[in-house]
């Protein structure tokens, strides 16, 4: 999903980070994840669902996230995974929710990157 979509539609993009919601406040906010294990991926699924149904974990904040370098910005650029969509940018008048009400959440850097442009290297 995530390597599809930088290819797409991000051209020329080296790497990308990638961003999961967390519930542990209470509230909705994004976590770094530079990897994810089975067990990991099926609790934020979890969380995702219960979102959407049970009014549980509040707040504007996206499920999934991406973040990442363009080559011609000098700017990071986000984009928002919503149910209907997939993938889009953050600033569209399509997205159901913000990158992160919850500020401030850890930077994209090429150390932290979950996904890089050489094949096969999305866990």
């Amino acid at each position: 999903m995530i390597d599809s979509h930088l290819h797409e539609r991000h051209e020329g993009v080296e790497y990308a980070c990638l961003y999961t919601v967390t519930c542990a406040s209470g509230r909705a906010r994004l976590e770094l994840r530079t990897s994810l294990s089975d067990t990991e991926l099926d609790d934020i699924r979890e969380a995702i669902w219960r979102r959407k149904f049970e009014d549980y974990c509040p707040g504007r904040t996206t499920n999934l996230g991406l973040e990442f370098l363009t080559p011609d910005a000098g700017q990071a650029r986000r984009d928002i995974w919503t149910f209907g969509g997939g993938f889009m940018g953050e600033h569209t008048r399509f997205n159901g929710g913000s990158f992160s009400q919850e500020a401030p959440w850890e930077p994209c850097t090429l150390e932290r990157a979950y996904w890089h442009r050489e094949p096969d290297s999305v866990p």
